[in-house]
Order: C-alpha cells, then structure tokens, then sequence
C-alpha cells in the first residue's frame, strides 16, 4: 500500500490554495483614473512562467509537485501546478500594489509551510535512526520558531499598512478642509457656467 507523505495535502492546500452626480472636480481627475487602472491590474502568469518563477522563488515547490506528478499522477500534478499559478499572481499583485517587502513575506509563509512538512514527514522515516531523527527534529523545531517569528511579522506588516492609509485618508481630510472655500468656488463657477451655456445657446435659437 502507497503512503502519501503528509506534506502533499499541504502542498496541494497551498497551491491549489457611483459615479453619476460627482462634483466636477472629481469628473476629470487624473490621478483618480490612475488609481482606476492599478485597482484593475491582474497578472496572468503561464503555467511554464509558473515553473520558471517557482524555480526561482520557491525551488522546494518544484520537488514537491515533481513528488505529485510522480506519486500522485499528471491530473494531480496539474491541480498543483494551477494553485501554483495563482500564488505566483497573487505574488505579483502584492508585489504591485504593496512592494517587494509584503510580496516576499507572503512567499516566505509558503516556503515555511511546505519545509516544516517535509522535515515532519522526514522525521517520521527516520525513527528507527536516532541520530538522524534528533538531527531533523532540530532542524523542525527552527523551523518552527521562524515559522512564528513570521506571523509576527506579518502581524507587523499588516498594522503598517493599515497605518500607512490610515495616514492618507488624514491627509485626504486635511487637504480637503483646507481647500473647502476654493473647491466650492470652483464646483458653483462649474455648475452656473453650464446654466449660463444653456441660457445662451437658447438665445441663439431664438
């Protein structure tokens, strides 16, 4: 009977894993149709870009998968390697819109996962080898620490970006009280310059 080691699962688990009625000044903002496009950004990585990433990222999900396909058949392989494709995206989008630091700590939470499981698996086949499982039981338990040393982390990071909008929607607030005279002016100029096109181009029917 095949035992399949517990780290497949895992790593199966883990790579299968109005605008009507604006002000004027809203209409045309440049910087808002900016924002507009990086909200609909998508990467959309191949499964070949997939490997190539994965190869340089993250080479113990190569050993892994290369374990499904041989272990599990290609119809397993190819479930892995679609949920890789999506962390590989989901990498890319971090990378886009929060910078290298979160994308890499994302990434470092698979390669975690995937390491504490296979040395876990490791242990258990090498039982009857004491120095060899006090060995692998050593290397786990680092693993371990660094695993929880990482949703610290991580915990941080979140609080840091929270901090960070938190601190832009201040400014937002602040830039928006202190130009509340000027943006009136300029959206009632807007709304009787229109009323006053209206009025003239009826005169000119006329």
């Amino acid at each position: 009977m095949k035992v399949i080691p517990p780290y497949l699962p895992l790593l199966i688990a883990l790579l299968f894993p109005l605008f009507i009625g604006l002000p004027s000044w809203a209409e045309d903002d440049d910087e808002d149709w900016e924002d507009a496009e990086e909200a609909e950004y998508e990467p959309d990585l191949s499964a070949e870009d997939t490997l190539i990433f994965c190869r340089r990222k993250l080479p113990i999900a190569i050993t892994l998968m290369e374990q499904v396909r041989q272990e599990e058949g290609e119809e397993s392989y190819q479930e892995v390697l679609e949920r890789a494709q999506e962390e590989a995206n989901e990498y890319h989008l971090l990378l886009h819109h929060d910078g290298q630091q979160v994308a890499d700590l994302f990434l470092k939470g698979i390669r975690l996962a995937l390491e504490i499981d296979q040395l876990t698996h490791q242990y258990f086949e090498s039982v009857d080898d004491d120095k060899s499982s006090t060995a692998i039981k050593a290397q786990l338990k680092s693993k371990v620490k660094e695993q929880l040393e990482h949703e610290k982390q991580s915990i941080l990071m979140e609080i840091k970006l929270m901090t960070d909008d938190l601190e832009g929607l201040k400014a937002e607030l602040k830039e928006i009280e202190e130009s509340a005279g000027e943006r009136i002016e300029e959206e009632m100029h807007y709304l009787l310059e229109e009323d006053e096109d209206d009025e003239s181009e009826d005169d000119d029917d006329e």
